[in-house]
């Protein structure tokens, strides 16, 4: 007899008795379970006890197939209902189940740690059943508190019911068949066994389904141990139903994490084929898509991909303004579409974007403002309009941007400090911050808010060295703790964070060699190395590191020449290389690589003349051409080129006169065209133009007198002037 049912016979006034005795374990419940059958032998003998048995078993096949419609989770024999919530340990809901899956929001950032219905969950139990309400109302009063040992109990119940349909009813079937085929009626056996065929054949779907079910709950709960644990679950989710949607875009995102972007965009565009036109799910996969574009650089696609979720959002949010869903759909659709325009350097469009964004996310907030994603999502929008005042040289603007999305993730990271994600939100913000203090020359503040970022980071990715996201995050610390360390000229601290960079971005970078973004990040990583070097002197490794990274530039640039930041990477690459050559005397291949350089950013300020970065850059290009032209005599086109880029950088530091980069950028156009003059022999105009260099660096050391870089300019100015007048 098979242990199922033979535990479901068992599960009578025997085990009820075990129970009050306070057996509680269920093999010792089993033992006595036998001992009281034993006993009712002795009393009834072998035709008493086989027929009381006999009618055991018809009661309850009976009961089997009149209840055996209540859907049951695979695990603990607990039955979840359309909507459940699925809650974190902090609180936050992941998902609902669906058809006995759970559907998730968004990546999970705590373990799985109760799922229930509303307005409770209950075991799979018919209260109209005298059997099942006595048994489990016995269960209740003597197990009591003990919720695993009566779900556990309860799980027997259901696994023996659904044994003793299954067997009767096929058994049924079999027998049915095999006597119409001994009657000679083949058409009817035929008929009977295609319907077991059929019967079977659903049953092994189910049975699938649930496997899935099963392995996506494996994949929910390793979402915070390791990245590629979790991918793993939901890949062997599809082995068992290849077309489940929530398992694909798991596997979308969490290939993204891993950097396997080609894995990333099988999974989006077969989610894309399986899901229906103008739903959630089919805006869902196509941002998906549009993120695989993007860290492939694909622009084009990204945007395209973008667009074609907004519409859906849009239809959507029409249909119902109420809908606090499909609302927050929609301000994600707006924020993915400004980032396509931020890449692209279309800073006004990428404005507007993140504004129409940003007002959902208002409302939505003020709604609820106990709702941590919503909460998240607005803390976000003033992160991204940070970003675009930031390009736009506003400093104060993208300061306070950057403030509000950082009060926002302190409370929520307060609330819950396991929540990963938002830890990393907070890291960013404070990254953000260092930017700014860094653009306005404060170099403490600068170095403290990187050195904050950077523990939380570090915490992070010693947490789950495969979650690629917080491996380039690394990389992006070190870089920043590389410049201030630069800026401050310790050029041995920078070096080491450049190089610390440079081991994570070839990683990452011979993980996928497709994903764009970490080649780009690779380049970088070469670029700033070789600043290094220059500074040192070492003009060898300058060249080379600047010539491994300009191969890496060209590649991405040729690849899209609608990338403005590959394209203003290629730039830089130039002119990098343009400086070694000048301190090699290589005046004419100096030269050549500043007006490949400068022919680059002329068309970026082209396409958008508000953009203060390119302007900058562009004015950049313009002093290192004036550089070549007076070392090799050329006064008048040195003069034109440091005038020129003079009246770039004069309009920037009005636009933002607290951008302490832009007013040094004036202080060097300043001393340059006075150089000019001394050498013409104009002795008043040099004297002009170096006191005015002069007022300038006062106001810089002013605000932070211990910038190593400003000090060293105002002892050069004052020599400079002080031999200027010791001349007759």
């Amino acid at each position: 007899m098979p242990s199922a049912i033979r535990r479901c016979l068992l599960l009578s006034p025997c085990l009820a008795a075990a129970v009050q005795a306070g057996e509680l374990d269920q093999n010792r419940a089993i033992d006595t379970a036998k001992a009281a059958l034993d006993s009712l032998y002795a009393t009834l003998g072998p035709w008493g006890t086989g027929l009381l048995l006999l009618v055991l078993i018809a009661a309850l096949a009976f009961v089997c197939w009149y209840y055996l419609k209540t859907d049951k989770d695979p695990v603990h024999g607990v039955s979840f209902g359309d909507g459940a919530k699925v809650e974190t340990g902090g609180g936050g809901v992941i998902g609902r189940v669906h058809d006995g899956a759970v559907v998730t929001h968004g990546p999970v950032t705590a373990p799985v740690s109760s799922i229930h219905n509303s307005p409770h969950a209950q075991l799979t139990i018919n209260q109209r059943d005298p059997l099942d309400r006595q048994t489990i109302e016995l269960l209740q009063r003597q197990l009591g508190d003990n919720q695993e040992a009566l779900t556990r109990a309860q799980a027997e119940l259901n696994a023996a019911r659904e044994e003793l349909a299954a067997r009767s009813q096929n058994d049924r079937r079999a027998e049915e068949a095999l006597r119409a085929m001994q009657a000679g009626d083949g058409q009817r056996a035929a008929a009977l066994f295609a319907e077991d065929e059929a019967k079977q054949a659903a049953a092994g779907r189910a049975a699938l389904h649930k496997a899935a079910t099963a392995a996506k709950y494996q994949g929910a709960l390793a979402l915070t141990r390791s990245v590629e644990t979790a991918l793993a679950h939901y890949r062997q989710a599809l082995e068992y139903v290849p077309d489940d949607v929530e398992a694909l875009w798991w596997v979308g995102t969490l290939a993204l994490q891993t950097g396997d972007t080609a894995l990333a965009r099988r999974s989006f565009e077969a989610a894309i084929r399986v899901t229906v036109a103008d739903s959630r799910e089919r805006a869902a996969m196509l941002d998906g898509l549009g993120e695989v574009a993007l860290a492939q650089g694909d622009l084009s696609a990204a945007r395209q991909a973008y667009a074609d979720s907004l519409d859906i959002a849009r239809r959507l949010a029409e249909r119902d303004g109420s809908n606090s869903e499909w609302q927050r759909d929609l301000s994600v659709s707006w924020e993915k579409r400004g980032d396509v325009a931020l890449a692209q350097g279309d800073l006004s469009a990428a404005r507007q974007a993140y504004a129409d964004s940003l007002d959902i996310r208002r409302r939505l907030a003020e709604r609820d403002g106990s709702n941590s994603e919503w909460q998240r999502d607005l803390s976000v929008s003033w992160e991204k309009r940070g970003d675009v005042a930031l390009a736009q040289g506003d400093l104060g603007a993208a300061r306070q941007a950057y403030a509000d999305s950082l009060a926002i993730r302190r409370r929520l990271t307060e609330r819950d400090g396991s929540n990963s994600e938002w830890q990393r939100d907070l890291s960013v913000s404070l990254i953000k911050l260092g930017d700014v203090a860094l653009a306005q020359g404060d170099l403490s503040a600068a170095r403290q808010a990187y050195a904050d970022g950077l523990a939380i980071r570090r915490r992070l990715a010693e947490r789950d060295g495969s979650n690629s996201q917080w491996q380039r995050d690394l990389w992006v610390s070190w870089i920043k703790l590389g410049e201030v360390a630069q800026a401050q000229g310790d050029l041995s601290a920078a070096r080491q964070a450049y190089a610390d960079s440079l081991d994570i971005a070839r990683r990452l970078a011979e993980r996928d060699g497709s994903n764009s973004r970490w080649q780009r990040d690779l380049s970088l990583s070469w670029n700033k190395l070789g600043d290094v070097a220059l500074a040192q002197g070492d003009l060898s490794a300058a060249r080379q590191a600047y010539a491994d990274s300009l191969g890496i530039a060209r590649r991405l640039a040729e690849r899209d020449g609608s990338n403005s930041q590959w394209q203003r990477d290629l730039s830089v690459s130039w002119e990098r290389l343009g400086d070694v050559a000048l301190a090699q005397s290589d005046l004419s291949a100096a030269r050549q690589a500043y007006a490949d350089g400068l022919a680059i950013r002329r068309r970026l300020t082209e396409r958008d003349g508000s953009h203060s970065e390119w302007q900058r850059d562009l004015s950049v290009s313009l002093i290192k051409l004036g550089d070549v032209a007076l070392v090799q005599g050329d006064l008048s086109a040195a003069r034109q080129a440091y005038a020129d880029g003079l009246d770039i950088v004069r309009r920037l530091t009005e636009r933002d006169g607290s951008h302490s980069e832009w007013q040094r950028d004036l202080t060097v156009s300043c001393v340059k065209l006075g150089e000019v003059a001394r050498q013409a022999g104009d002795v008043a105009e040099a004297r002009q133009h170096w006191l005015e260099a002069q007022r300038i660096n006062a106001a810089l050391r002013a605000r932070q007198p211990e910038h190593p870089q400003w000090r060293e300019d105002g002892e050069l100015l004052a020599q400079a002037l002080a031999e200027l007048d010791a001349k007759p």
